[in-house]
């Protein structure tokens, strides 16, 4: 159940940043390669609706939201502090703290809306 757990959050929060990312960044990334980024933005898009989809299949728990809000977060703080993340013109700092608020808003939503007894 944690790996479903860690899926679909992993499917919403990526989804979104894509969308943020290709939308703040559109001149440089339609002008390099627009089919590419034409196909990619809805597909993102997907990526959303599909971690949507898994949202009411979870029987999430603390057990299985530890694990995922440690994942996210750990995988945050590397890509942002120590440079891991996907090769874009350049960071906004609100990107920043829109993954790590994402990560946080995401687990703790599950927590509150799917929480069953251990």
């Amino acid at each position: 159940q944690w790996f479903l757990v860690l899926t679909s959050v992993n499917l919403i929060k990526y989804g979104v940043w894509t969308g943020i990312v290709i939308y703040y960044f559109w001149d440089v990334f339609f002008r390099t390669n627009p089919v590419i980024y034409s196909l990619n933005f809805p597909l993102h898009i997907g990526l959303i609706v599909e971690g949507l989809i898994l949202l009411p299949k979870l029987k999430a728990t603390v057990k299985s939201l530890l694990p995922t809000l440690i994942f996210l977060l750990v995988n945050d703080y590397l890509d942002y502090f120590y440079g891991t993340v996907t090769s874009i013109p350049s960071v906004p700092g609100f990107l920043v703290y829109e993954q790590f608020l994402a990560t946080i808003i995401l687990t703790l939503f599950l927590l509150r809306s799917r929480l069953t007894k251990l």
